[in-house]
């Protein structure tokens, strides 16, 4: 029972070593990391390279999945290109196996010693980071070592031995029980990490027929993490599941040729550690060069088999084709449609928000607040495009109008999040609490809402029409909802000292609401004064 606890304890401290080192290298490079990522990206092989060393920087099949995902996601990468590159992160990532197999756990705590002096001692982040990153090896190698020692007690026990041959019967199983842990533990590193410590401490215990098993299993089984990442968003689930169609299909070939697999791993250099190593690159350098061709063609096949639907193809962000980088009218014609697609979600916000606010809908609430979600992804679609992509000198009219639209979809996203963080949380509290405004209170909130609607509406028609006569009514209209709200205000303090029972149980919730209304009638018509600039002496800008 102890020997078994200690196992568990070995295994325990592998898992925080892996994520212990994942926190530790995001604060070395993972802020910038994409946006390394985005600009050295480019055709096949260039992804690939560019994978490969992401991989290296930052050793964690699951981080990569989940930027590679994100990158999608948000419009910085092409599906078909980013499919290389996780491939390539995939690879660069088994680095981290190799030293794992190096068996070097008796220089550990030498490293423990440096870690420490940097995580306590410095006062940088990054160099805190650094420290983090080496005692996060440090404990993995710990745990491999704790592992293996239980591994050298249970040495010679016929059971044992007994299981190890019959797993090494029945390799298909072991893939999938290897791709369970893999996805449940959300490491490779870790599962394979458990198989080099027995395997030091004796190479009998793991037959090439378990090496081969165990890699194919836990490199799909990874690959799981970046599909239910990737789900709700269209182009995230196409990449995730084209990504794990490829490694599926080569780990199947692999368990098919089982009995080739397995000579090839007998005549590798190396104890079975290092095999295990060396088997695990191979999976994946084999899943790179496969990618490298195919990832276009498979891409066409995955899109035509998962279609969006009609509600969520509406809403999704459409790719910002950079071969108009060098054509500033043309890029931000393109930029327009995703803002102007932003300017719809936003609108629909504002709308469903009264109405769950008014029948207490729950359901249509959060549906309101993971609208935002879309927000804020154009937002970053549009920015990351307008701020790294135009490669031409800019011209005056142009400097002016990339920096209205920066403006104008900072401004769509700093509403939507006032809609889904103010008004949404305020329509919750309300349907938590069970209270009622009184008549009149839901008449003065209806009309505010309205007319909010209204002007975010005419906002996105100054943007997209550029005319100086819809700046000006736009702006008038600002100053009719600014003396709206005074006056409701006002209104609702009558009420209240008229001693009425809703107003008083409301007052709060009500005034919140006109008070975040106000706000973005005063944010979303900013973008009246940019048209004016655009255009100072012409009804319509060029």
């Amino acid at each position: 029972m102890i020997s078994f606890l200690n196992a568990l304890g070995g295994v325990a401290l592998i898992l925080f070593g892996v994520r212990f080192l994942r926190k530790g290298l995001y604060k070395v490079v993972g802020h910038r990391l994409p946006v390394w990522v985005t600009r050295l990206t480019g055709g096949p092989f260039r992804s690939a390279f560019t994978g490969v060393i992401m991989g290296i920087l930052t050793p964690s099949s699951t981080s990569n999945g989940l930027l590679a995902v994100h990158l999608v996601r948000d419009g910085l990468l092409a599906v078909n290109r980013a499919v290389v590159l996780l491939m390539g992160a995939y690879v660069g990532t088994t680095l981290l196996v190799h030293l794992v197999a190096a068996d070097i756990t008796h220089h550990v705590p030498i490293a423990v010693l440096f870690g420490v002096i940097l995580f306590l001692g410095a006062r940088s982040s990054t160099v805190r980071g650094g420290g983090q990153v080496i005692l996060g090896i440090s404990f993995v190698l710990m745990g491999v070592g704790t592992v293996g020692a239980i591994a050298n007690e249970l040495r010679g026990e016929q059971d044992l031995l007994e299981f190890v041959t019959l797993a090494s019967r029945y390799p298909w199983l072991v893939a999938v029980l290897a791709a369970v842990m893999a996805a449940m533990l959300q490491s490779t590193t870790a599962v394979l990490a458990i198989l080099i410590a027995i395997a030091l401490q004796d190479h009998t215990l793991v037959t090439p027929v378990l090496v081969v098993a165990s890699v194919v299993g836990v490199n799909v089984g990874i690959s799981v993490i970046a599909v239910f990442a990737g789900w709700r968003d269209l182009n995230g689930r196409r990449f995730s599941i084209a990504a794990m169609i490829l490694r599926t299909v080569v780990a199947v070939a692999l368990l098919l040729a089982v009995r080739w697999s397995t000579t090839a791993v007998d005549v590798l250099p190396g104890a079975t550690a290092q095999r295990i190593a060396i088997v695990h690159t191979t999976f994946n350098l084999i899943a790179l060069l496969v990618s490298i061709p195919t990832a276009g063609g498979l891409m066409w096949i995955v899109r035509h088999v998962v279609r969006a639907s009609r509600d969520q193809d509406s809403i999704a962000p459409q790719a910002i084709d950079d071969r108009w980088a060098d054509d500033p009218r043309m890029a931000f014609a393109q930029t327009k449609r995703e803002i102007g697609l932003a300017v719809r979600v936003t609108v629909s916000m504002l709308q469903d928000a009264w109405r769950s606010l008014e029948r207490r809908d729950e359901a249509l609430l959060r549906s309101v607040r993971e609208r935002d979600d879309t927000v804020d992804q154009l937002e970053r679609h549009v920015k990351a495009f307008l701020t790294r992509d135009l490669t031409n000198k800019l011209e005056p009219l142009e400097f002016r109008r990339r920096l209205l639209q920066l403006r104008f979809v900072g401004d769509l996203e700093a509403i939507a999040d006032v809609i889904d963080k103010r008004i949404c949380e305020t329509a919750a509290k309300a349907a938590r609490r069970g209270v009622r405004f009184s008549d009149s209170g839901w008449d003065e909130l209806r009309a505010m809402f309205e007319a909010v609607i209204e002007l975010l509406e005419l906002a996105g028609a100054v943007f997209m029409e550029e005319r100086r006569d819809l700046a000006h009514r736009l702006l008038t209209l600002k100053d009719e909802v600014r003396d709206q709200e005074l006056r409701l205000r006002d209104q609702h303090y009558s009420r209240l000292q008229e001693g009425m029972k809703e107003s008083f149980e409301t007052t709060g919730l009500h005034l919140e609401i006109l008070s975040q209304l106000k706000h973005i009638a005063h944010v979303a018509s900013g973008v009246a004064y940019g048209i004016l600039e655009l255009a100072p002496e012409s009804p319509a800008a060029p």
